[in-house]
């Protein structure tokens, strides 16, 4: 299993932020793999990501190639640019250029190399009708890519609709291999387990906060051999947090994988 994080992990630094410059952060803290959000520059907050737009095809060759280089992969990207639309479009009554922007995230997910793409509506309200087009338009181009547009379980509820049980129907209903569930499971015992094996063979991708002792490590990866999943661990944890849980996870992974 790859072990990954999102850019929140990697400390903060004076200096310029480029891609290249974030997969030497990550070489450097001994992980696997890197997340990269999709956000427009000047980019929303962490000032880092990347963005469809400003990177032409020989560009997103030259950063696939430099991951490669470096031993690194890149396992996903989250389309993080939603949640600044989403104030903007509350409901998915004006979403045309969202829809366009999720389809040129999955692009750009296979020209990067990674298998999955975070996807969620942030705080946008939604009709079941409504949801299914725009999560059945950007599964069409995914899947026309080789890769998947995996929605954040734990995100769902924010359109309205429950939550991932209703996902996973929605799941069902577009049944194509480019549409998934992105999981973020959290809660002590078991729980964490048991939503791994409520969704089951749809699990696309995997997010983790942090390695938190409350939590039945030995039967959560149970469950991921389970439903067949050892793609990526992707923490999405701050910089202070990253090591610790990442001596962790290397303990668990040798014990219970």
């Amino acid at each position: 299993m790859k072990v990954s994080t999102r850019e929140s992990g990697i400390p903060r630094s004076d200096e310029p932020y480029t891609p290249e410059w974030a997969l030497q952060q990550v070489k450097a803290l001994g992980l696997d793999a890197i997340e990269f959000s999709t956000l427009p520059p000047p980019r929303r907050g962490t000032g880092r990501g990347v963005w469809a737009e400003a990177l032409d095809k020989d560009d997103r060759a030259r950063l696939r190639q430099t991951a490669a280089d470096m031993g690194l992969a890149i396992a996903s990207l989250s389309s993080d640019w939603v949640w600044g639309y989403s104030d903007y479009h509350p409901t998915l009554d004006t979403w045309e250029r969202g829809g366009d922007i999720l389809k040129k995230d999955m692009e750009l997910t296979a020209d990067l190399g990674a298998k999955a793409c975070l996807i969620h509506f942030a705080r946008g309200q939604a009709t079941w009708e409504q949801a299914k087009r725009y999560c059945a338009e950007t599964a069409e181009v995914a899947a026309r890519h080789g890769v998947v547009a995996a929605f954040e379980g734990s995100l769902w509820h924010l359109s309205g609709l429950g939550g991932i049980p209703e996902l996973l129907k929605m799941v069902e209903e577009i049944d194509s291999p480019g549409f998934g569930v992105y999981a973020h499971p959290r809660g002590p015992g078991r729980n964490n387990a048991d939503e791994i094996l409520m969704v089951g063979k749809h699990l696309s991708c995997l997010h983790h906060s942090f390695i938190d002792p409350e939590t039945d490590y030995q039967a959560m990866f149970a469950a991921l051999k389970q439903v067949g999943y050892d793609y990526a661990w992707v923490f999405e944890s701050n910089a202070e947090e990253l090591p610790r849980s990442k001596q962790k996870l290397d303990e668990l992974l040798a014990k219970y994988w």
